[in-house]
């Protein structure tokens, strides 16, 4: 998807920004309808070209979180892995590891380990501090304004 011309300009800085010194933290505002989806999905193809490949992509809701990997599935296709991590369970992309009933950072660790693509896992702030033993290359946390996270 092309980026319109605003998306650009707020982009372009998030790039510098991610081609920058490691564990640092930035945040992009803007208004509703802008397509911070869209330019999240650049800055993460921008990413992987730069040798990410392990990121995180964080919600307040698990039906928000769920909405933005089926658009990013539609966008990246089967270039990239992707594994829903929720409380009610995870679903990966069909063909790789068959869907589980579970949020287990062991199960996590063993899809990463399987598959040879960049991965993108979706999870809800809550679901994320089951997290801690996996390093991510990159978090987006979107709607952050909405969150009480503060580790990670």
């Amino acid at each position: 998807m092309k980026l319109r011309s605003y998306q650009v300009k707020l982009n372009t800085p998030a790039k510098k920004f991610l081609s920058a010194k490691k564990n640092q933290r930035a945040q992009v505002y803007a208004p509703t309808g802008a397509g911070k989806t869209v330019c999240f999905n650049e800055l993460i193809k921008y990413a992987i070209s730069k040798g990410k490949t392990n990121i995180a992509i964080l919600h307040p809701r698990i039906a928000l979180s769920q909405d933005q990997l089926r658009r990013f599935q539609r966008e990246f296709g089967d270039t990239v892995h992707t594994t829903s991590f929720h409380s009610g369970g995870y679903v990966i992309n069909p063909g790789a590891i068959g869907g589980m009933s579970t949020t287990s950072e062991e199960d996590l660790l063993r899809i990463l380990e399987q598959t040879d693509l960049p991965h993108v896992t979706f999870s809800s702030y809550h679901s994320f501090d089951k997290l801690l033993n996996i390093k991510f290359d990159i978090v987006i946390r979107s709607e952050e304004h909405t969150s009480e996270l503060q580790s990670h």
